[in-house]
């Protein structure tokens, strides 16, 4: 008798998995493990599996919007692909795919009336979506274009995560800035697809880097950037394939750059005036120096001490290079670095195979000499000590 009920039961527990699979193979809605809280307009969705449409939320909209409604939103879903949508009477008028995740906010020109949020699958599991209350903040946006890429920081301008989604929808329609759309992964991972540059794709990383800064800094001001964490932003070209990813600051990456060029950069050793250098296929020398006397016009800051080198510079190669000031730094015994003088005649010219160049460098003295003067390319760093006493600078103190 017992084995006869144990059997029933059995029966009946397979009965019921068969029904069940039965029901939720042939309906077009289903959804299993359901939880909903919604309070003060915000709602809190999860699903274990779904199956079909979900309807989230009816929208009542009792006035005329002053501008675009804006709903910011999160959503994730761990396997299959979800499809959030805003309806009215007319049909769609908003919708957006999340794969594995995404963090942004619906966005439509609204009217007075009634609007379904709901969301599509045909199957997808473990799916979470919260809602903020609705917005309509277009009206009063931000002038996002007399914001500088330094005011972020200097003015302390700080956004909401709704705004920080109006900034990025306004830098995708800037054609400056070569962006077609910009979404969110998560808090943390930003993904940017560039516009078809066509002839001009050589320059994908120039315009990466050039939006990454804009949209970081925009990024840091929001109220997404926590714990002092980088964003990382991705950027994809027009075919959705990835050219470059960035997890740190412009800054930081400058002085990772710097750090592996110096660890690489051949270290030519130090000199003395007019000792002739070889680097790489030119020969510089430093042929002399003295004081000027001299002074740019109209200028408030008007330094004690300016000193003229002499900078000669020979191409040994077979091809033309150039010899400029700027690969110049000099730095005084006490280790300040010190201003190169703006004069116009200073050396700044193309150097053809074979031929050879004299030219001034004018930097601002301390009279804390000897002075460091180098010279450094990304291959080469070859620095000369010159003192006080050799650029007559001991007899005007």
């Amino acid at each position: 008798m017992r084995n006869k009920n144990r059997f029933f039961i059995i029966f009946g527990i397979v009965i019921m998995v068969s029904i069940f699979t039965t029901i939720f193979l042939l309906s077009e809605n289903v959804a299993v493990n359901t939880s909903k809280n919604t309070k003060d307009g915000n709602v809190q969705l999860s699903i274990g599996s779904l199956k079909g449409e979900y309807d989230v939320k009816t929208l009542t909209l009792d006035q005329e919007p002053e501008g675009k409604v804006a709903i910011p939103y999160e959503a994730t879903v761990e396997e299959g692909t979800l499809v959030l949508t805003v309806d009215d009477s007319d049909g769609i008028v908003w919708e957006k795919e999340v794969s594995p995740s995404t963090v942004g906010s619906i966005e439509f020109e609204g009217s007075k009336g009634t609007y379904d949020i709901s969301i599509y699958t045909e199957e997808a599991k473990n799916v979470k979506l919260n809602l903020s209350p609705e917005v309509s903040r277009r009206a009063t946006e931000r002038d996002w274009s007399s914001i500088s890429l330094f005011d972020w920081e200097e003015k302390q301008i700080r956004l909401t995560k709704d705004e920080f989604h109006q900034y990025i929808n306004w830098f995708t329609e800037n054609d400056i800035y070569d962006i077609d759309h910009i979404r969110m992964i998560d808090h943390e991972v930003v993904e940017a697809t560039l516009k078809d540059l066509g002839e001009y794709a050589d320059f994908e990383d120039s315009a990466a880097r050039i939006a990454d800064s804009h949209i970081r800094e925009a990024y840091k001001a929001s109220t997404y950037y926590q714990n002092q964490t980088e964003p990382t932003m991705r950027f994809l070209n027009s075919e959705d394939e990835l050219i470059v990813e960035y997890d740190q600051s412009s800054e930081q990456r400058r002085v990772e750059r710097e750090k592996e060029e110096e660890e690489k950069r051949d270290d030519l050793g130090t000199f003395t005036m007019r000792d002739p250098i070889t680097v790489g296929n030119d020969v510089i020398t430093i042929t002399g120096g003295t004081t000027v006397t001299r002074r740019l016009n109209d200028e408030v800051y008007s330094p004690n001490i300016v000193v003229r080198l002499g900078i000669l510079f020979e191409n040994t190669g077979t091809n033309g290079t150039y010899a400029s000031t700027r690969l110049f730094s000099v730095k005084d015994s006490w280790g300040n670095e010190l201003d190169l003088y703006p004069f116009d005649d200073r050396l700044s010219e193309t150097v053809e195979a074979g031929e050879e160049t004299h030219g001034p460098l004018y930097f601002v003295a301390t009279g804390k000499g000897p002075y460091e003067i180098t010279y450094t390319t990304s291959n080469y760093k070859a620095v000369w000590i010159i003192s006080d006493e050799e650029l007559e600078i001991w007899s005007i103190q």
